[in-house]
């Protein structure tokens, strides 16, 4: 939006945002440029947020890089969407393709693997943001009877980030589905959007020679 200062003098008629936003960069509103203002709510079904809260206590309690696998897979894949769970097995199969391809030049040179997830928290963030030590939920959105947003805050080694996760009701359960991160990711871009670089399995980005 711009440095905070190009937005003080419309201090007085700003009131601070609170809920879930599509965007990290918003931090208040201006009430004279809203014709009718959107109400915010929290009105999540406490079983939606348990399956957050149990997810998420385990993220931060085993913090993990990249693709979750071995013990972090089994404790998370209950706990997941069938559509997410398919997304990650996809995400495992390209990473696997890699390395299968790559191995003997990675270790020959001593290159740095390409995989764009290596060093980020597919559910927290990138970087920095990749292994927070606790969370806790902001607030939360129903979207119809089958769908919630969750706006978790993680509390990091310099500081706060956030992102907001979907869960949804599958087979009468609460599951995750979704996540996107609000830590340099500008243009907002979902966990489900997925990575070009992976396609049915198979690595499509860039070669090794």
């Amino acid at each position: 939006m711009g440095r905070p200062e190009d937005f003080a003098q419309f201090a007085n008629q700003a009131k601070p945002a609170v809920g879930s936003f599509p965007s990290s960069k918003l931090v208040f509103c201006i009430e004279a440029c809203i014709l009718k203002p959107v109400p915010l709510r929290n009105d999540a079904p406490p079983s939606a947020l348990e399956a957050v809260r149990l997810f998420y206590t385990y993220i931060t309690k085993h913090p993990q890089l990249g693709i979750p696998y071995g013990q972090a897979k089994r404790a998370l894949g209950p706990l997941m969407s069938k559509r997410l769970a398919q997304e990650i097995d996809g995400l495992g199969a390209c990473d696997k393709d890699y390395y299968r391809r790559y191995a003997k030049i990675l270790r020959a040179n001593t290159y740095k693997p390409e995989t764009p997830w290596l060093e980020e928290g597919l559910f927290t963030g990138p970087n920095d943001a990749a292994t927070p030590a606790t969370f806790h939920i902001l607030s939360s959105r129903s979207v119809g009877e089958n769908r919630v947003d969750v706006l978790i805050a993680f509390k990091e080694d310099w500081g706060d980030s956030e992102g907001d996760v979907t869960a949804i009701l599958e087979n009468n359960r609460w599951v995750i589905d979704d996540y996107v991160a609000m830590y340099e990711n500008d243009e907002l871009i979902r966990l489900s959007d997925g990575y070009s670089e992976c396609k049915s399995g198979r690595w499509v980005g860039e070669t090794l020679n």
